[in-house]
């Protein structure tokens, strides 16, 4: 068959051609895609993270919850996974003074612990103190009994803008790294003695409380609690700051993968069979509630954020869905926060 006899068949059966073609065609993209699928279907255990758990107690959201209020959230596809190993840092008892200083309390030293073991560093003058723990590196400033009398003191409490520069300001007065510091939440309460109320109303708080957290591919880093923070200040109506708490990052940071996300709305609606309540405080300011039990018998959640969680003395970082909001308990009407793994099961270890 000579040229022209090959352009007049192609000619003639030009449709058959372009059939054949596109079938071609689409095998290949098939065959492509099963490919990939299988690629992301193909999970080692070691790129797995462990069921979402943490030690301190939780609850459990016991009612059906009132997602009606639940904002909407820009949620990735994928969200990359990150291991945590502790370093070998430790403060040692000069170094403990010498923070210690920048608060002006040098007096009554103390020191907690044995050789080979985590120490604690204590410093009081007046109803001023300041602790620190070795290993890992933590602080803590305190004006004793602060809970006690700051309904008695007098003043405005700083608005949430105002508080959050001042806190910011407060650590870095004490030569505290705040570089990858975020702010993470401005919260007034309404303390007695022991117990501190959540409310909304300035005018009816004796505290703002200021909460930072460290970030990681642009996402907040939480501990187990809502005071495990990064750092946390607190001020009472005349201004003074009566508590700065500081985590120092003792860990080395490492990428183990990537995960495929939930959708927001998949894990709100798991929030009853899956969500983890790490926080709940009363909202009355008057009240004389003691909670007994972590569990919600209502939750109506209103904020959210996408975050990574990284528990005590675990070597991963999770990430999770916080969900905020007003609850119910058998004791009364209560803030709550909740948390519920972010990652599709085949990320988990012992998932689908």
């Amino acid at each position: 068959m000579n040229l022209s006899e090959t352009q007049q068949f192609i000619l003639e059966n030009r449709w058959k051609v372009f059939l054949a073609l596109g079938f071609f065609i689409l095998v290949i993209l098939a065959i492509a895609a099963l490919i990939q699928k299988q690629r992301e279907s193909t999970i080692s255990e070691e790129e797995k993270l462990p069921p979402l758990a943490v030690q301190t107690d939780t609850g459990s959201v016991i009612g059906q919850p009132d997602l009606s209020k639940l904002p909407s959230l820009d949620v990735p596809s994928t969200l990359s996974t990150y291991t945590a190993s502790p370093l070998d840092i430790s403060f040692t008892a000069a170094e403990a003074q010498g923070i210690a200083a920048r608060f002006g309390i040098t007096a009554n030293f103390r020191q907690t612990g044995f050789e080979g073991e985590s120490r604690i560093y204590s410093f009081s003058q007046g109803e001023e103190t300041v602790a620190m723990t070795s290993q890992p590196r933590d602080l803590r400033y305190i004006q004793v009994g602060f809970s006690f009398s700051s309904a008695a003191v007098k003043g405005t409490l700083y608005d949430a803008s105002t508080a959050a520069q001042k806190a910011l300001a407060f650590t870095e007065e004490k030569e505290l790294p705040t570089s990858n510091l975020v702010l993470s939440a401005v919260r007034y309460l309404n303390a007695e003695g022991e117990l501190s109320a959540e409310v909304t109303d300035p005018a009816q708080a004796h505290l703002a409380e200021v909460s930072f957290a460290r970030t990681l591919n642009g996402r907040e880093v939480w501990g187990e609690t809502i005071v495990d923070t990064a750092a946390r200040v607190i001020f009472h109506r005349a201004g003074k700051g009566v508590l700065l708490n500081f985590k120092f990052m003792d860990k080395n940071i490492t990428q183990l993968g990537e995960a495929a996300l939930r959708p927001l709305g998949e894990a709100a609606n798991s929030l009853r069979e899956e969500g983890l309540v790490i926080s709940l405080r009363p909202v009355r300011p008057d009240s004389e509630v003691i909670l007994d039990t972590l569990n919600l018998t209502a939750f109506t959640p209103e904020l959210v954020k996408l975050a990574y969680l990284l528990p005590r003395d675990s070597a991963y970082l999770h990430p999770v869905y916080i969900f905020e909001g007003n609850g119910q308990t058998p004791e009364g009407e209560v803030r709550a926060i909740v948390i519920v793994s972010a990652i599709q099961p085949r990320y988990v270890r012992g998932g689908e």
